[in-house]
């Protein structure tokens, strides 16, 4: 009885088991596997059964993968030519693991791709502001697209390449371990190579691209006239310095009212004027006069072009050491006329730069103006007015500057100022725009940083190489300032 029992419960359970499988199986979003088994006729297995069951037994059906959501976009940190993107991962990865992100700008669609955030994005032009979307990859593909994000500008950046501030000293040793004493221009070579104008140490100084500094010609603290070379060779406040395609450096020898001549081998010459004779006289070499020269320029030509607020006037030197008068007054007589040749005015030119087309810029310093004159000697007012100081940015006239000293000129025609006074660099475009590429109107210092937030102390020469680094004579700092 007691095994008639068990064989009943077994049975009863049995079937209860299996109608459950069955049922499970109409369930949707499943797949099923059906097989047959056979049953006695009393309900149990048995080869010998009068009858069959179906078992259904179901399995989860896999869900596809898909793309992932889009990532959510967070605040871009603007740097120099670059910004730094964040961003946190979409809500869904799409059922595959994320293999990276890409951040792409607008305008432009500069892209940046990494695993994770933030994400740089490299090659932005300075001055021009820039949004980002982001969006996430996996192995099937990639999302849609986040949002935008906050519109930033790129700036440039300035470092401290050679000196330290309020360092004074003639050490020529590697970046903050040297030391100037008031340079007041600089002229950048092909290879990238910085000349310094060490006005109060006498001598000329070079700076290689990673900063080491060397004297290239003359001895600090001894001022002379000699012509020889390296350190046998003797300057007297040299104030500009401009070099050419093949190396060679240029050197308006102020206190000596000539225009010197150094070799890449460190050979000095003098081409033109004569060692503590000043004057304001075209003629050549030896028989031209010079005042109290302040600029020079050089032409693709071999042409020299040279600043002297004591004669108020504008020379070109042609090969060979012929002097002439390209603008400004035969009797050192000041003034702000545009004109053409002798007609037009100066009031202490400093700064002179020379572009591609033979044009000329000129830091007019005591006019508060930037001049421009052509090949032909006619001469116009870029930007600023006469007699109106300032640091106001704007187009031509209406803009202004405080003594401004320093001035270049980049391969598309911008022009670069150092508005001395007012402790900043300026642009100036092609049509005469002026905005303030570096530094802060009447705040003086030596802050290295983003450009705005830099500071300079009298900022005097500037010079620009071919990528469009623009480099500074921080004549206040007694350092060689690099924005880039």
């Amino acid at each position: 009885m007691e095994q008639e029992e068990n064989r009943k419960m077994l049975k009863t359970e049995t079937k209860f088991l299996w109608s459950v499988v069955v049922l499970a199986g109409t369930l949707q979003g499943c797949f099923q596997s059906t097989f047959t088994t056979a049953t006695s006729a009393n309900g149990s297995n048995g080869s010998n059964g009068g009858g069959s069951t179906v078992i259904t037994i179901v399995w989860p059906t896999p869900i596809p993968a898909t793309v992932p959501s889009a990532p959510t976009i967070g605040t871009p940190v603007a740097n120099s030519n670059s910004a730094s993107v964040l961003f946190t991962a979409p809500g869904s990865n799409g059922g595959s693991p994320i293999l990276s992100y890409t951040v792409t700008s607008t305008p432009g669609n500069f892209t940046g791709t990494g695993s994770t955030s933030p994400i740089t994005v490299a090659g932005l032009t300075n001055g021009i502001p820039y949004i980002f979307t982001v969006t996430a990859t996996n192995a099937v593909g990639t999302g849609v697209a986040s949002s935008a994000s906050i519109s930033v500008t790129p700036e440039p950046s300035v470092i401290t390449l050679a000196g330290t501030a309020g360092v004074i000293g003639s050490v020529d040793a590697t970046g903050a371990a040297a030391s100037f004493h008031y340079p007041e221009s600089v002229a950048v070579d092909s290879s990238g190579n910085v000349y310094v104008a060490d006005t109060n140490n006498h001598t000329i100084r070079k700076i290689t691209s990673s900063g080491v500094v060397t004297t290239l010609a003359g001895q600090a603290g001894i001022h002379g006239s000699t012509n020889a070379t390296g350190t046998a060779a003797s300057f007297y406040s040299p104030a500009a310095v401009a070099v050419d395609v093949s190396g060679n450096v240029y050197v308006v020898d102020t206190g000596n009212y000539t225009i010197r001549m150094i070799t890449p081998a460190g050979v000095v010459t003098t081409i033109a004027g004569t060692a503590g004779t000043s004057g304001c006289v075209a003629g050549t070499g030896a028989a031209a006069r010079f005042g109290q020269s302040e600029g020079i320029a050089v032409d693709n030509l071999g042409n020299l072009y040279v600043a002297d607020p004591g004669c108020q006037s504008i020379w070109k030197i042609a090969p060979g050491a012929v002097v002439t008068r390209l603008a400004g007054s035969t009797g050192a007589l000041s003034g702000s006329t545009d004109g053409t040749g002798t007609t037009a005015r100066f009031y202490n030119p400093q700064g002179i730069a020379v572009d591609s087309l033979g044009n000329l810029y000129v830091a007019d310093s005591s006019n508060f103006t930037i001049r421009k004159i052509t090949s032909a000697g006619v001469v116009t007012t870029l930007a600023g007015t006469a007699g109106f100081s300032g640091s106001t940015n704007a187009t031509g006239a209406a803009a202004s500057f405080n003594d401004p000293i320093g001035v270049a000129v980049d391969s598309s025609g911008n022009l670069y100022v150092g508005d001395t006074f007012n402790h900043t660099i300026r642009k100036i475009t092609p049509v005469g725009v002026v905005t303030t590429f570096a530094g802060a109107t009447a705040s003086n210092g030596s802050t290295d940083g983003i450009a705005t937030a830099a500071r300079f102390n009298e900022p005097e020469g500037v010079a620009v190489d071919s990528s469009g680094n623009v480099y500074v004579a921080d004549f206040g700092n007694h350092t060689i300032r690099k924005i880039h």
